[in-house]
Order: C-alpha cells, then structure tokens, then sequence
C-alpha cells in the first residue's frame, strides 16, 4: 500500500482522494438508475431495432428473391404449354390441308385419267381416219399417175 501512495504523491495527489473517490462513486450509484440504465436502455433498443429491421429486410429480400423464382418458373411453363398448344394446332392444320390435298388429288388424278384415257381415244380414232385417208388420196395419186 506504501508504494501506491507514493505513487499518488508522484501524480501530485494528496489525501483528498479518497474522498473524491467516495465522491464519483456515491455520483455514479445516483446517476445510474437515472442516466445510465436509460441510456443503456435507448442504445440496446436502438441495437435490437436496426438489427431486427435488418433481418426483417433481409427476410424480405429473400422472400421477393423466391417469388421471382416462382414468377419466372411459371412463366417458362405458361410459354412452353403455349408452344406446346400453338404447335399441335398447326400440326393438326397441316394434317387436315394434306387430307384434303390427298382428296383433291385423287378426285383430280381420277378426272384427268378420264381426260387423258378420252383424248388417247380420241387420237386413236384420229389415227385411224387420218389412215384411211391418207390410204384414200394415195389411190387417187395412183390413180391420177397411172
């Protein structure tokens, strides 16, 4: 103890220091229910609130993060029953177009059968007149030269 208050003589203290001691401490014990308790009582609240409406935004931020994901995950399912829809119409489109070409085709083959089956025919007999008179006016060339 001899050394500490050598050491308090050195700082330029003298006996009054414990009652300034005695002093600070009975200060603080009354301040503290007053001053302190509130002040530490603001400043954790504050804490506690920045850091809740951080988590809160955080919680929130994760929250729009998930229903974009949901958003876009729809999306791609609505577009894809849509190209999906749109190119089952068009294949079905095409099926009836090829039913009906086949149709028109048949109907059309048939006619121009009839039509090539008639001028063959016709042709035929052509042939066969044109024979005959050509056959004709040879016998009157040979007839007229001799």
């Amino acid at each position: 103890m001899g050394q500490v208050l050598t050491i308090f003589e050195h700082l330029g203290a003298d006996s009054s220091i414990v009652w300034q001691f005695g002093i600070f401490f009975l200060t603080f014990a009354l301040l503290k229910p007053l001053l302190f308790n509130k002040l530490l009582y603001v400043i954790q609240l504050r804490e506690e609130k920045t850091t809740k409406l951080e988590e809160v935004a955080n919680r929130k931020f994760n929250d729009a993060n998930r229903l974009a994901e949901e958003y876009q995950v729809k999306i791609s399912k609505v577009h894809q029953e849509a190209s999906d829809l749109v190119r089952n119409k068009k294949e079905e489109i095409v099926q009836q177009f090829k039913t009906k070409q086949r149709f028109f085709e048949n109907e059309n083959n048939g006619k121009i059968d009839l039509e090539v089956e008639k001028f063959a025919q016709g042709l035929k007999t052509k042939k066969v007149e044109m024979k005959s008179q050509v056959e004709d006016l040879a016998n009157d060339v040979i007839k007229v030269l001799s």
